[in-house]
């Protein structure tokens, strides 16, 4: 026995002794290199080369096969995530895609006249292809952290009065549209209320190009003492109020006729009551006449031009009369 282990013994050391000189001694011939992280910079080479040899063979397979229908694969590749997807959805005639997005916000909105309790709103409909449209509109008093914001929702018109506000207050109005995609932004109006002894609603129609309508209601309270009303107007905004124009009236409506085009013009009335006392101004209107309109047929034309124009209609020679007299006129 004792020979045999030897011999097994002795083999187990030439084994061992042929791989350290294989895999450990000569580890630093094979390095070729001082560097102990050669390996690394080898491993990490070895992996980019693989990375672009796919890529290269992809982008050759791609050139190769640029000619079939490759909606048709992704369509069937798809096929897998058709339950997780949301379906397809073909839009009607008439549609549009925007059609999906909130509405715009209204445009023109104005003030267009004021009492001491009450606020009437006008605007414009935005642009927008769904006909259910409705309009929301809150409102508070301005400055003031601690107001209520109260709010009107569903309206279907493009005017709204607003009741049960406070006299002589500021408020703050924001006005947006609204449909079945969501709400657009809003647009802002600031405005306070009349006095509770001024004239109520006062409002400025344009007649025609230069001329204006001026009306309002009578005051909230001692409306029948009022003797008379004075409305002031000035074509200077920069002017004090006494160098305004005044004149009384005995109605609640007067005419400024012949008023300068395209000029603006501020007009603010109150109301004058029996004992001689005056009311506070009414808010003041600032309007714009519109500019001067030249017809052809009223400025700068005359018949001639009418006679030379029947003239160019006809096919005229030298044999016929340029214009009818009694005689006939010959070519010599």
């Amino acid at each position: 026995m004792f020979p045999v282990g030897v011999i097994l013994t002795t083999m187990c050391m030439d084994v061992v002794g042929r791989m350290y000189l294989k895999e450990i001694h000569y580890l630093g011939r094979k390095l070729k290199s001082n560097n102990p992280f050669y390996l690394l910079r080898e491993a990490k080479a070895r992996r980019r080369r693989a990375a672009m040899a796919s890529l290269l063979a992809q982008l050759a397979k791609g050139m190769i096969f640029a000619h079939k229908d490759y909606n048709e694969l992704a369509r069937k590749k798809s096929k897998r995530k058709k339950e997780k997807r949301r379906g397809s959805h073909v839009l009607p005639n008439e549609k549009f895609m925007f059609a999906r997005l909130p509405p715009d916000p209204p445009s023109d909105c104005q003030v267009v006249s004021t009492s001491a309790y009450s606020v009437r709103l006008a605007w414009a409909p935005p642009f927008s292809p769904d006909p259910d449209l409705t309009y929301n509109i809150r409102y508070r008093l301005k400055h003031n952290e601690d107001a209520k914001v109260r709010e009107l929702r569903g309206i279907k018109g493009n005017t709204v009065e607003i009741m049960s506000v406070d006299s002589c207050s500021l408020y703050e109005f924001r006005i947006t549209a609204h449909n079945k995609f969501g709400e657009s932004k809003a647009v802002y109006l600031v405005q306070y209320t009349e006095p509770q002894l001024s004239p109520q609603h006062i409002l400025a129609t344009r007649l025609n190009a230069n001329t204006i309508e001026l009306t309002w209601e009578p005051p909230y309270k001692k409306s029948h003492e009022v003797k008379n009303y004075v409305v002031y107007f000035t074509e200077n905004p920069n002017a004090s109020l006494s160098e305004w124009e005044k004149i009384p009236v005995n109605g609640r409506r007067v005419v400024f006729p012949d008023l300068r085009f395209d000029w603006f013009y501020m007009f603010s009335a109150t109301a004058v009551f029996k004992d001689g006392q005056r009311s506070p101004l009414s808010r003041a209107l600032f309007i714009k006449t519109d500019k001067i309109e030249f017809h052809k047929h009223c400025v700068g034309h005359s018949k001639t031009i009418d006679v030379m124009d029947s003239i160019c209609e006809k096919e005229e020679n030298e044999t016929t009369a340029l214009l009818k007299r009694d005689y006939v006129s010959f070519a010599v």
